[in-house]
């Protein structure tokens, strides 16, 4: 027989000590930012990101969190657009 007693947990990121300092290191932030539609780096990627990271225009840190997205498809012209 399945129990039905549970408990909530709410978070409240105002009462949070290092909110707005910390929140790109925050677990709530990390789980709540996860989209669907990000995909893996590929190989060129990947490239692109360790000469930005040894240039020093990137973190190490935010090239570990890097995620590709697909490009939106170009919509077809329509006659209106094109006459």
């Amino acid at each position: 027989m399945r129990s039905d007693t549970h408990s909530d947990l709410q978070i409240d990121c105002s009462t949070c000590p290092v909110r707005g300092h910390q929140c790109d290191d925050c677990m709530v932030t990390a789980l709540l930012s996860i989209s669907p539609h990000e995909l893996p780096l590929d190989a060129v990627e990947v490239r692109a990101l360790d000469a930005l990271v040894g240039s020093g225009l990137v973190s190490e840190a935010e090239a570990a969190a890097a995620t590709a997205r697909p490009e939106r498809p170009q919509r077809a012209a329509t006659w209106a657009s094109v006459g």
